[in-house]
């Protein structure tokens, strides 16, 4: 185990709240009503009306705030609203990774505690890995989803090859096992590859070091202290409602992905979430008040083989190209069905979430949703950038919105889970 200097043990506690007290929940802006907040509200019903079934977006900036709605829970189901939960994914990871966070300031752990210092002999001849290169994707350990999902290319893949993909039911013993017959994909600290089985892993270290399953671990640790009333870690078919369901689309039509298990991305991605919920946690963590500062920094620095892919810890580091300076953190998130993108500035003050349900399974498809979703961020971003904008909710489509902080969806560097 490494030392803590002084300097290091003031960081680790200044500024943070403490252990099991919640931590002051944002004061909400005034809703916004401009002609840039009607921007967003027609770009969220673009993205309902080519590609997605139902989608949420949460945005809230110094000028006001907004929370929007549109499309449907499901195809021939109720209309979505503002309180509906999706799948948030990846966005999993920064939730988690304030778990981790939260041990260090504990000095329960470092950024340099191994797999082995904590789970001894669940990865013989890896036990090493350091949790930095854990949560930072530059441990070179391979990904089960890589062979957990059909074929060598999922937009080549029939609906009932989903269908059946999605519905395994795994432990997380079982999905390191998955991962430790494939090849480990480099020397630890030396390269980047996205691996959503590292964050399975800290999740099991997680329940090691607390006593505690993750999801109960992270409800009262991280969800309830960040007032994530709506948002829960599920492992399994049940979720709460209302949710937005899952879809796959094609050419043809939208296939409803009727039973889909999370247990498959466990700590990497199985948070289900309001996107108020996300912003509300963004908020509390770049303000400190969950983790000191510190560690909220550490977070947000990408370090390493990791700098090349402006990749911190849990999260990714973007330029805020609305705004013309400073950067943007948060994560993307991608399941069976269903996008979710989460962003901040650095002192949480501009913020923005949004899931969308039905994601399509044909590169023309996709290229058409990933064009909306990135117009639905700028828009987002622009209607925070000026002074004001909100719409009152609408029966069976729009709600209020309000939208800041968000980054460039780069297709060649996010993976198809992440």
């Amino acid at each position: 185990m490494t030392t803590i200097s002084r300097r290091e043990l003031a960081g680790l506690t200044a500024g943070a709240v403490a252990a099991g007290v919640a931590a002051p929940a944002p004061t909400l802006a005034a809703p916004l009503d401009t002609p840039a907040g009607d921007a967003v509200r027609a770009r969220l019903r673009a993205l309902i009306g080519h590609t997605a079934v139902g989608a949420v977006v949460s945005v809230r900036g110094r000028h006001g705030a907004l929370d929007a709605a549109a499309g449907r829970q499901s195809v021939s189901g109720a209309a979505a609203t503002i309180t509906c939960r999706g799948r948030v994914s990846s966005i999993t990871k920064m939730l988690v990774t304030t778990a981790v966070m939260l041990q260090i300031q504990k000095r329960t752990w470092t950024l340099q505690t191994t797999i082995d210092d904590v789970l001894p002999g669940l990865w013989p001849g890896r036990g090493r890995v350091t949790l930095r290169q854990l949560l930072s994707h530059t441990s070179g350990m391979p990904d089960a989803l890589d062979v957990i999902t059909p074929g060598n290319n999922m937009y080549e893949q029939s609906p009932a090859a989903l269908e059946e993909a999605c519905s395994r039911q795994y432990t997380d013993a079982q999905l390191v096992r998955i991962a430790r017959g494939m090849t480990w994909r480099f020397t630890p600290g030396e390269g980047y590859s996205y691996s959503n089985t590292g964050f399975v892993v800290v999740g099991m270290m997680l329940e090691k070091v607390t006593g505690k399953r993750l999801e109960n671990l992270l409800r009262t640790q991280v969800f309830r202290r960040t007032g994530m009333g709506q948002t829960s870690l599920e492992r399994g078919f049940s979720v709460p409602s209302p949710q937005l369901s899952d879809y796959i689309v094609e050419p043809e039509g939208r296939y409803r992905l009727e039973r889909v298990n999370l247990s498959t991305f466990s700590g990497a991605g199985a948070v289900m979430a309001t996107s108020a919920d996300v912003t509300d946690f963004m908020y509390n963590l770049f303000r400190g008040n969950i983790i000191s500062q510190y560690l909220v920094d550490k977070m947000c620095t990408p370090y390493g083989a990791a700098k090349e892919y402006s990749y911190g810890l849990g999260l990714r580091v973007v330029p805020d190209d609305v705004a013309g300076t400073g950067n943007l953190y948060g994560h993307t998130g991608a399941g069976w069905g269903s996008v979710a993108h989460a962003l901040s500035t650095r002192d949480g003050r501009r913020r923005m979430a949004y899931v969308a349900t039905g994601r399509p399974y044909w590169w023309g498809g996709k290229g058409t949703m990933d064009l909306n979703r990135e117009a639905l961020r700028k828009a987002a971003l622009r209607a925070t950038s000026h002074t004001s904008a909100r719409t009152s909710a609408s029966g069976g489509g729009l709600d209020p919105v309000v939208v800041r902080g968000a980054a460039r969806y780069d297709a060649e560097v996010a993976p198809f889970f992440g």
